[in-house]
């Protein structure tokens, strides 16, 4: 069995969640994931997707500390009903490392594929470590809730729209690589190009919001109105902002962000990193 703890944001989460569902399969192990609600999300998982298939899942409120204590217990419950004796801990240092160690995907392969060969793995991780042979993003669907909010928020979107994904607050790399004006000229250029484009913004940011709207007015199209992702709707509106994007014809997406990544992953559209 594969006990996966995601860490991070949302779209973290999600890659981490990708790449044990593809381990899993090829490697023939059950899957559980351990989602736990702290400060970097604190929504349970059936508030933000639907079930998914071939794997369990535990919602869990816990702090660090008793980390530790849970996944004992859970060791201690499966060795119970299973008889299986081995562990394998992966946390998500150990990942970087592999990564600044310069790992081609073939080797990342390898490496957890030999991991693959005990009965029980503990893995805690914030990204796509084992490389997609396909595309399981297309298994995160939104809770029906989210996506009737999409599905009527889309229905407004022209053919054609492209997407933009501005992030901010306290992302510095993204701040620094990816500036504002850098997005406002690439909006005017496409315009220049063909004046009937359109635009989907998502950014988690009230100024740069205002400041798109006021250059382009009309011509771009927004949906989230909360910006703390730290609360609940705004967690949900995030997702929605997440699969609005991935609906456009092609993201300009911000540096170092998951985010942008995923979005353009979900639709299986181009994703230009505004750099």
């Amino acid at each position: 069995m594969i006990v996966i703890k995601p860490v991070g944001g949302i779209c973290n989460r999600m890659r981490a969640i990708a790449a044990s569902l593809e381990w899993a399969k090829e490697t023939n192990h059950d899957l559980k994931v351990i989602w736990n609600l702290d400060s970097d999300l604190n929504l349970d998982f059936f508030s933000c997707f639907m079930p998914i298939q071939n794997m369990s899942l535990q919602n869990e409120r816990i702090e660090k500390n008793q980390l530790k204590i849970l996944f004992k217990k859970i060791i201690k419950k499966i060795k119970k009903i299973s008889g299986q004796g081995y562990n394998v801990h992966i946390y998500v240092q150990d990942i970087y490392n592999l990564i600044e160690k310069g790992l081609s995907k073939e080797d990342f392969k390898n490496y957890f594929n030999n991991i693959s060969q005990n009965k029980l793995i503990y893995i805690e991780a914030n990204w796509d470590f084992y490389p997609l042979s396909c595309s399981p993003y297309n298994l995160f669907r939104p809770s029906h809730l989210i996506q009737n909010k999409i599905a009527f928020f889309s229905a407004k979107f022209p053919d054609k729209i492209i997407g933009v994904h501005i992030r901010r607050k306290d992302h510095k790399i993204a701040i620094h690589h990816s500036p504002t004006k850098k997005f406002i000229d690439i909006i005017n250029q496409e315009l220049e190009k063909d004046n009937a484009q359109s635009f989907f913004l998502a950014t988690d940011c009230e100024e740069t919001e205002k400041a798109l709207l006021e250059a382009f007015d009309e011509k771009v199209f927004t949906y989230s109105k909360i910006k703390d992702r730290n609360t609940p709707d705004g967690i949900q509106e995030a997702i929605a902002d997440l699969f609005l994007l991935s609906k456009t014809k092609k993201i300009y997406g911000s540096y170092w962000s998951s985010f942008s990544e995923v979005a353009s992953k979900i639709g299986g559209i181009e994703l230009i990193i505004v750099n």
